[in-house]
């Protein structure tokens, strides 16, 4: 277990084509009569079964039957563009009906931005206010920028530019929808900002005087972090680690995290061309984050903990964790909270009931695994892993 430790904790970039969502022994039937149709039907369904499974995660039930027919003209039309992998582990051709069983991977930054582009987002944030209290973290040169603290001669020369772009996308995406995102720089705001809210770190206490003051009712914390890459010279990683906060309920409702790898170059260079390249992809998961969170009820979400038992090896324990995500469903984030030799605990908000998640899981399958379920508590799960 200590390996596995080991690994969860070690930095791997990762490029765009990386990002996907994974869907396991997914089984479909066919009544074709000749085995060439029932086999291209089969795949068909399999493929178009995960890619609406999906929608209707991220976009909420509701926003899923009113686009039903964007999804079959606009979406389902472009399954070449946005499955990376179709893997077929069993198929059994018989009449009247074949069945078939199917490993896929779908993109997330296709799928998010066919999605977008059709207005499955337009329930977001209507009458909202978006406040972004978001920093550059320039690790290269050991300098930060936040628009708050004004202007400011050792500030890192990238950060504004960086900033300033990141709310003009914000801004076009959600002006389509009718939500607004502030613009700090353009509008002067650090103006309004007292003298003791001029730093960095901010106080939950400041979020609520910043977001009261500017009108917002969610504001975006974090950074956009840039530093060397350690697998090739001349290349920068520059990482997205945003989060989304409701001012009513002070929550988390959305978030982004993820690192993307710039061409080789200069500085200067590699961080704007690899920031040109990703700021839609980052700016349309977090609000598709915001989106899937309100659908799903994330203002009543509830904590659970979820424990697994057993010797795991790494691969297991994602797959597993992978598995989690996609059998519960409603989840509002799966983080680890500990580990020990044999043991790892996991903690769930989802605005599911723990009955009704300790009864999915235990109707559900985990490719080659056995798991043994069962409710130790009001608050735990413990998943018995052999």
């Amino acid at each position: 277990m200590k390996s596995l430790v080991f690994l969860l904790l070690v930095y791997v970039p990762f490029s765009f084509a990386t990002a996907v969502f994974e869907f396991k022994d997914v089984t479909v039937v066919s009544n074709q009569p000749s085995e060439y149709e029932a086999r291209k039907e089969l795949e068909q369904k399999a493929v178009r079964q995960v890619i609406r499974k999906q929608i209707r995660t991220i976009a909420g039930k509701n926003v899923y039957k009113e686009k039903n027919d964007v999804i079959n003209k606009k979406i389902l039309s472009k399954t070449k563009n946005i499955v990376t992998s179709v893997v077929e582990k069993n198929v059994t051709y018989a009449i009247p009906t074949s069945t078939g069983q199917y490993d896929i991977n779908i993109s997330q930054k296709t799928l998010l931005n066919l999605m977008r582009k059709n207005g499955f987002f337009a329930s977001l944030s209507k009458k909202s206010v978006v406040l972004p209290l978001v920093a550059v973290e320039d690790k290269v040169n050991f300098k930060n920028y936040f628009w708050w603290g004004g202007d400011n001669p050792f500030f890192t020369k990238v950060g504004k530019p960086l900033i300033r772009s990141l709310h003009r996308q914000l801004y076009k995406q959600l002006k389509l929808t009718g939500g607004q995102v502030l613009m700090p720089i353009q509008k002067r705001l650090v103006n309004a900002v007292d003298s003791e809210q001029k730093f960095l770190n901010l106080k939950s206490a400041d979020h609520i005087k910043l977001a009261e003051k500017f009108g917002a009712d969610t504001v975006l914390l974090g950074k956009i972090i840039i530093q060397k890459d350690s697998q090739q010279q001349n290349t920068y990683v520059l990482r997205y680690d945003i989060q989304a906060l409701d001012m009513q309920s002070f929550k988390i409702t959305g978030f982004v995290k993820k690192d993307y790898v710039s061409l080789p170059g200069s500085f200067k260079a590699s961080t704007y061309q690899v920031f040109k390249e990703s700021k839609a992809e980052a700016t349309t998961q977090l609000l598709a984050s915001i989106n899937e969170s309100k659908n799903l009820g994330v203002v009543g979400a509830k904590t659970f903990l979820i424990k697994l038992k057993g010797d795991l090896k790494y691969k297991q324990y994602s797959q597993l964790k992978n598995d989690l995500k996609v059998n519960i469903g409603a989840v509002n984030s799966l983080t680890e909270k500990e580990f020990k030799p044999g043991s790892i605990v996991l903690e769930l908000s989802s605005p599911s009931q723990i009955d009704n998640v300790a009864k999915k899981l235990s109707q559900s399958k985990f490719g080659s695994l056995k798991v043994e379920v069962s409710k130790d508590s009001d608050q735990s799960i413990v998943l018995d892993v052999k």
